[in-house]
């Protein structure tokens, strides 16, 4: 998949999301998505497919952000 579609599909992934789970969701810069939960914030970058919990040090690499979404709450 190239760097345009996964941003794309991200930034899709996200706003389904958010809109089941009546999140907020920024954009950051086009290549960065924060959602907001009410206990949680979580970054997306999709050009190096990683995510960050805001206020961890960690940056998983996920291969399927939806499965992913599936399995967090915020």
């Amino acid at each position: 998949m190239t760097k345009e579609k996964r941003i794309q599909f991200w930034a899709q992934a996200a706003e389904y999301y958010a809109e089941d789970n009546n999140y907020d969701l920024y954009y950051i810069t086009p290549w960065q998505m924060r959602l907001i939960g009410p206990n949680s914030r979580l970054d997306l970058y999709p050009v190096g497919e990683k995510v960050n919990i805001v206020g961890t040090l960690e940056y998983p690499i996920v291969e399927d952000i939806e499965a992913f979404l599936d399995t967090i709450s915020l």
